[in-house]
């Protein structure tokens, strides 16, 4: 049986120093972010497929995104988007 890779944050070995911080100071992490590059032809069947999948419509303007409420899709290009999420969830 394979074992299961554990999220961890690289600053968790700093975690005591930070709460040993004064109250005005605040240090925040941003989240662990899955970042993808998607090719696809926009009008084909792979778009429609994905954008079902990733529970947003793919983007078809310059300097344009979408979202909701853990993955963003950022138009890069007339067939390559960026997708970006947080879910911890996989995806089969």
């Amino acid at each position: 049986m394979a074992d299961t890779l554990e999220r961890t944050s690289p600053l968790q070995p700093w975690a005591a120093q930070f709460a040993g911080l004064p109250n005005s100071v605040a240090i925040v992490e941003e989240p662990f972010v899955t970042m993808v590059d998607l090719c696809v032809d926009p009008s084909g069947p792979g778009a429609s497929a994905a954008a079902e999948l990733l529970g947003v419509e793919l983007p078809t303007s310059p300097s344009t995104y979408a979202k909701n409420s853990d993955t963003t899709v950022i138009w890069l290009g007339p067939d390559e988007w960026l997708v970006t999420g947080t879910a911890l969830a996989a995806i089969d």
